[in-house]
C-alpha cells in the first residue's frame, strides 16, 4: 500500500512539474516577444499598454508618434516639390486638395523613407524607457503642435506613409530584440 501511495504522489508531482514547465515556456516565449496593439483611435490602446507595461517588463512604443514624426517631416520638407498642404482646404474636406497632397506624398516617398528610417531613432531615457528622436533631437512639443495634429489624419491615409511607418516599426522591433528588450507597439 505504501508503494502505490508513493507512486500516486509521484504522478501528481510530475503533472504539476510539467504544468509549471509549460507555463514557464509560455512566459519565456512571451517575454522574448513584441506585442502589437492595433485598434481605432480612442479604443483604449494607451490604457491597455500601460497596464501591460506595469505587469510585464516591456517598453511602450506609441505608433501614433511615429505617424506624427512622418507628418512633421513632410511639413518641414524644404524641397521645391514638398507637400505643402493647405490645411484649411483639408479641414473642409476638399477632395482636390486631398488628392494633390496624396500625390505629393507619393512623389516624396524616397525623402520620407530617408527621414523616417534613417533620421528617426529610439534611445533610452534615465528610467530605461524608450524615447523617439528625429534627427537626434526630441521633438515632443513639435509633434503635439496644432499643425501636426491637423495634418496627421491626412498623412496617415497615404499608403506611402503607412508603408514607411510599418518599415520603421519592423526595424525598431528588431533593434529592441537585439538589445534583449521587449516592446509594446500601440
Amino acid at each position: 500500500m505504501k508503494i502505490s501511495g508513493s507512486y500516486k504522489r509521484y504522478d501528481i508531482l510530475k503533472k504539476r512539474y510539467e504544468h509549471v514547465k509549460k507555463e514557464q515556456a509560455f512566459y519565456s516565449e512571451l517575454l522574448n516577444s513584441n506585442i502589437f496593439i492595433i485598434a481605432p483611435v480612442g479604443a483604449g490602446k494607451n490604457v491597455l499598454m500601460e497596464g501591460l507595461a506595469e505587469r510585464l517588463p516591456f517598453n511602450g512604443i506609441d505608433m501614433g508618434k511615429i505617424f506624427r514624426m512622418a507628418s512633421f517631416a513632410l511639413l518641414n520638407d524644404s524641397d521645391v516639390n514638398a507637400v505643402n498642404p493647405n490645411m484649411d482646404l483639408l479641414d473642409q474636406g476638399d477632395v482636390g486638395e486631398f488628392d494633390r497632397v496624396m500625390g505629393a506624398i507619393s512623389r516624396r516617398k524616397k525623402f520620407l523613407k530617408e527621414e523616417l528610417l534613417d533620421k528617426t531613432s529610439m534611445s533610452k531615457d534615465a528610467n530605461g524607457k524608450f524615447t523617439l528622436q528625429y534627427q537626434g533631437t526630441d521633438y515632443h512639443d513639435e509633434l503635439e503642435s496644432d499643425e501636426v495634429t491637423r495634418f496627421v489624419a491626412t498623412a496617415s491615409k497615404s499608403p506611402v506613409v503607412r508603408e514607411t511607418v510599418w518599415r520603421w516599426v519592423k526595424k525598431a522591433a528588431n533593434d529592441i530584440a537585439s538589445e534583449k528588450q521587449n516592446g509594446i507597439f500601440y
